[in-house]
C-alpha cells in the first residue's frame, strides 16, 4: 500500500511566497569564500616575497596547513594538536633573519583580507531576493542596488544632454529631463517639502530664474536664498504688478480674466464675469493705452448695469450677449453676482493704486511679467507668489491672473525658442491656487522655449476637485520625473500604484494530487500580473531617521527607493510683514514730522530680523507705500486728474447718505455673532457655530439680494480676508461701502426699469 507523504494538500496557488533571508546560505558560501581567498592570498604574497629573497621556507601548502590548525588550536583553547602548533611557531620564531616576520605578516594579511571577503559575499547572498521569476515590466530597486541603477541612469541622460539638476546625491538629471518637468507627491508630514527643497536650490545656485508658490505656511517666504520680488497682498515687500504693462491686447485681457475668475458650476455666471473683465480692461486699453493703473480698473467695478452694457458694447461685445438680456429675470441676479467675482479687482485697487514707482531705497516697484520673461539677464532671478488663508480668495485670484497672461505669452509666436533660456516655475500645493487651465500649455510648449515646470500636491483627490478627470490625467501625462514620498492609502494609493504599474512573473507553485490512497507533490511555475509595490509599502515611505525616503518614476526603467538627506533651512527673512488697514477712500492724512524710511528689498537676508518695521502711512488710501515725507496733492500719481477725484469725493459722500441703508445687514451680523455665542455654549465646536453663523447671514443675503451660492461663498471669504487686518473700522468701512454701492446699483436700475 502506497505510504501517504509529508507533503500536506496544497492548493497549486495558494502557497505564500516571501522573500525571506537565506542565513544559512551566507553563512556556507562566506566560509567558502574565506579559505579560497586567504590562500589565494598567502600564494600572491609568497611569490612576490620570493623576489626579494624573503620566502616562506617550506612549501606554501604546508605553511597553509599549519595556519589552519594554528586557527583550530586557538578556537578550542589549546586542545586540538597540542604539540603540532607549538611546534611550528617555535620553529617560525627560530628562523634566521626576517623569518618569523615574513610568516607572521603573511599569515595575518591573508586571514584579514579573506574575512573582509567572506563577510561581503556572505551578506551579499544572505540577501532576501525575490522568489519570483521576472519576465516583463518594472521592477523595484532598493538600497545599494536602486543608487546604482540611479547612478548609471544618470551618466546615460547626461551623454544625451548636459548635466543640469542634482535632485539626489546619486540623480543628475539632465536639461532635457528638466525641460519635461517634475512633480512630487506626497500626504501631509510626508517629506515632500525636504525633497522640493533640493530641486530648488540647485536651481538658484545656478541662477536659474524661478517663479516660485508659497501658498500654506510661507516657509518658501522665509527659507528661500536671494529672492528679489515678492508678491504678497498686505506684505510691506510686495511688489506691485503693472498690469498695464502686460494687459495690452485682446488675447491679454482674456488671459487675465481667465484666470482671475474661477469657473463656476455654473458656467453662465463665471462666463459672465470674464466678458465684464475683458470688457472693463479693453475700454481702459482702448480709450487710455498704458496711461492706467489698478486704481481705474478698480473704479470700473462699481458702474451700474447700464454703464456696463454701454461700454461692453463699444469695447467687448460679446460680453453683453452673456450678461444682458432685456427679456430676461436673471440679469440682475448676474449683477449682484459681477460684484462678488469682481470683489478681488476691488481689493487690488485698495493695495496698488497710486503706487509710487520706486521702493524708499529706489528699487523699482512695479513689476511686468512681460518684460521680465524676455530678459533672460533679468537682476531679478527669484520671485515668490505668496498667499495664505486670511487672502486666499484675492491672493490665489492675482496668482492665476499672472500665470495665465505669462503662459499666454510663452505660447505666443512672440516668445523665441531657446536652448539656453532657463525659467523654472515650481507649483507648489498646486490644488490651493485653484484650477489653472492653461497648465498642459505650458508643459508642452514650455520645454523648447527653456520653460520647465514643478508641482507638487498632497492627494490626488483634493487635485481632482479642482481639475476634470480627463484634464488632469493629461497634464499628468506631460511629466517626466515622478516622485512620490508617503502614499496614506485610498484614492492616492490607487493612484500611484497605477501610475508605477504592474510586472508579469513566474512564481513557484506546488501541485500534490493522490493516486493508490497516497499522495504526491510536483513544484511547477507559472505566470501571473503583480503589482509592484502595494499600499503598505507606499505607506512605509516618507520620513526616515536618515532622512525621506521616496521612490522616484521616468530617470530609470524601473522604480527606483532612494532617501533624500534631511534639508536644514535657514531663516533669511519674516514671512510676513503687514501692513496695517486701510480706510477705503479716505484723503491721507501723514504726521508733519518726518518719518524715517526703511530699506524694503526682499532680497535683503537680514530684513527687519531687529524687530524695526518700516514706518508705513495708515490712512493713505492709495499705495500702502514707505513715508519719506508727507505728500502734497502735487506728488499725486500722474494719471489721477480732477474729474476722478471729484468722482471720489462724491462717493465718499454717498457713503455717508447710504451708512443708514446698511443698518439691517449689520443687524443680520449681529444677530449671526449671537448664534455662535449661543451654539459654543452649547457645546458645539467653534467650526459648526461659525458654520451656523454664516447659515443666517447666506438667508439674508440671498433673500435680499438673490445672490448666487458661489457669489455668497466669495462674499464671506472676501469678508475673512478684510477682518484679518485686525482694524474693525476699516472692515466696516469696506463693507459699507460695497454694500452701499450695490445697493445704489439696484435702485438705479429699477428706476431705469420703470
Amino acid at each position: 500500500m502506497a505510504q501517504n507523504t509529508s507533503t500536506p494538500l496544497i492548493a497549486p496557488t495558494a502557497q505564500a511566497v516571501i522573500a525571506r533571508p537565506r542565513v544559512g546560505e551566507g553563512i556556507a558560501i562566506g566560509v567558502l569564500v574565506f579559505f579560497v581567498a586567504s590562500y589565494c592570498i598567502a600564494f600572491l604574497l609568497n611569490k612576490a616575497l620570493l623576489q626579494f629573497n624573503q620566502g616562506l621556507g617550506l612549501h606554501l601548502n604546508t605553511h597553509f596547513a599549519l595556519w589552519l590548525k594554528s586557527l583550530v588550536y586557538a578556537v578550542s583553547a589549546g586542545r586540538a594538536w597540542p604539540e603540532a602548533v607549538p611546534g611550528y611557531w617555535h620553529y617560525a620564531t627560530a628562523l634566521p633573519g626576517h623569518g618569523f616576520a615574513v610568516i607572521y605578516f603573511t599569515s595575518f594579511t591573508s586571514a584579514a583580507g579573506a574575512l573582509i571577503s567572506a563577510a561581503w559575499s556572505g551578506w551579499h547572498v544572505a540577501q532576501p531576493r525575490d522568489p519570483h521569476i521576472h519576465v516583463r515590466g518594472r521592477q523595484l530597486r532598493r538600497g545599494e542596488e536602486a543608487r546604482q541603477y540611479a547612478q548609471r541612469a544618470s551618466r546615460e541622460k547626461c551623454a544625451i544632454s548636459k548635466p543640469e539638476l542634482k535632485i539626489h546625491p546619486d540623480i543628475v538629471l539632465a536639461r532635457h529631463q528638466v525641460m519635461q518637468s517634475v512633480m512630487v507627491m506626497g500626504a501631509q508630514g510626508g517629506g515632500k517639502t525636504q525633497i522640493l527643497w533640493r530641486i530648488l536650490l540647485p536651481l538658484i545656485q545656478k541662477n536659474w530664474k524661478t517663479v516660485i508658490f508659497d501658498l500654506a505656511k510661507g516657509d518658501y517666504t522665509i527659507s528661500t536664498p536671494n529672492v528679489h520680488r515678492l508678491f504678497a497682498l498686505g506684505d510691506a515687500r510686495s511688489s506691485v504688478w503693472a498690469i498695464w504693462r502686460d494687459v495690452r491686447t485682446l488675447a491679454d485681457a482674456e488671459s487675465f480674466a481667465r484666470g482671475l475668475v474661477i469657473e463656476s458650476a455654473d458656467p453662465m455666471w463665471s462666463n459672465a464675469a470674464r466678458g465684464v473683465v475683458v470688457a472693463m480692461l479693453m475700454r481702459l486699453i482702448n480709450e487710455r493705452g498704458q496711461d492706467w493703473r489698478w486704481r481705474d480698473l478698480g473704479e470700473t467695478t462699481f458702474a451700474s448695469l447700464p454703464e456696463i452694457k454701454q461700454f461692453a458694447e463699444r469695447h467687448y461685445p460679446p460680453a453683453v450677449a452673456s450678461v444682458f438680456d432685456e427679456e430676461s429675470k436673471t440679469t440682475q441676479s448676474i449683477h449682484i453676482n459681477l460684484m462678488a467675482y469682481l470683489a478681488p479687482l476691488y481689493r487690488f485697487s485698495l493695495e496698488w493704486a497710486d503706487v509710487p514707482e520706486n521702493f524708499a531705497n529706489g528699487k523699482p516697484r512695479t513689476f511686468s511679467w512681460i518684460d521680465w520673461l524676455n530678459d533672460d539677464d533679468s537682476a531679478d532671478r527669484n520671485i515668490i507668489l505668496q498667499s495664505n488663508s486670511k487672502d486666499k480668495t484675492s491672493a490665489t485670484a492675482l496668482i492665476r491672473a499672472m500665470l495665465e497672461v505669462q503662459i499666454a505669452h510663452i505660447a505666443s509666436l512672440e516668445f523665441s525658442e531657446s536652448k539656453t533660456r532657463s525659467i523654472f516655475y515650481m507649483l507648489d500645493e498646486l490644488p490651493q491656487a485653484g484650477r489653472l487651465s492653461s497648465l498642459p500649455t505650458i508643459m508642452e510648449v514650455g520645454r523648447s522655449k527653456g520653460c520647465a515646470v514643478g508641482l507638487s500636491f498632497q492627494d490626488i483627490a483634493q487635485t481632482r476637485q479642482i481639475y476634470p478627470r480627463g484634464e488632469d490625467d493629461k497634464w499628468l501625462s506631460l511629466l517626466g520625473i515622478r516622485i512620490f514620498a508617503q502614499i496614506k492609502g485610498g484614492a492616492s494609493a490607487k493612484f500611484v500604484i497605477d501610475q508605477i504599474g504592474s510586472r508579469e512573473v513566474e512564481r513557484p507553485t506546488t501541485s500534490v494530487t493522490s493516486s493508490g490512497g497516497g499522495y504526491s507533490a510536483s513544484n511547477s511555475y507559472q505566470r501571473a500580473e503583480l503589482p509592484v509595490m502595494t499600499a503598505d509599502e507606499l505607506e512605509k515611505l516618507g520620513p526616515q531617521r536618515d532622512g525621506v525616503k521616496a521612490i522616484v518614476l521616468g530617470h530609470s526603467s524601473d522604480v527606483l527607493e532612494l532617501t533624500w538627506p534631511y534639508h536644514d533651512t535657514v531663516e533669511y527673512r519674516k514671512a510676513k510683514v503687514a501692513r496695517p488697514a486701510v480706510i477705503p477712500n479716505t484723503p491721507a492724512q501723514v504726521n508733519g514730522s518726518e518719518a524715517k524710511a526703511e530699506n524694503v528689498n526682499i532680497d535683503h537676508p537680514n530684513l527687519f530680523k531687529n524687530g524695526s518695521e518700516p514706518v508705513i502711512n495708515p490712512l493713505k488710501y492709495s499705495s500702502f507705500e514707505i513715508v519719506e515725507t508727507p505728500k502734497t496733492p502735487a506728488e499725486k500719481s500722474s494719471f489721477e486728474n480732477p474729474e476722478t477725484s471729484e468722482a471720489r469725493s462724491n462717493t465718499e459722500t454717498s457713503q455717508v447718505i447710504d451708512v443708514a441703508e446698511t443698518t439691517d445687514f449689520f443687524t443680520t451680523f449681529e444677530n449671526a455673532e449671537t448664534e455662535t455665542d449661543r451654539g459654543e455654549q452649547e457645546g458645539v465646536t467653534e467650526t459648526v457655530a461659525d458654520e451656523a453663523a454664516q447659515h443666517v447671514v447666506a438667508e439674508a443675503i440671498s433673500e435680499a439680494a438673490g445672490v448666487s451660492p458661489e457669489a455668497v461663498e466669495m462674499g464671506f471669504a472676501m469678508l475673512d480676508e478684510l477682518s484679518g487686518s485686525g482694524n474693525q473700522v476699516g472692515v466696516q468701512a469696506e463693507v459699507t461701502m460695497t454694500l452701499a454701492q450695490m445697493r445704489k446699483a439696484r435702485k438705479r436700475d429699477r428706476e431705469a426699469a420703470e
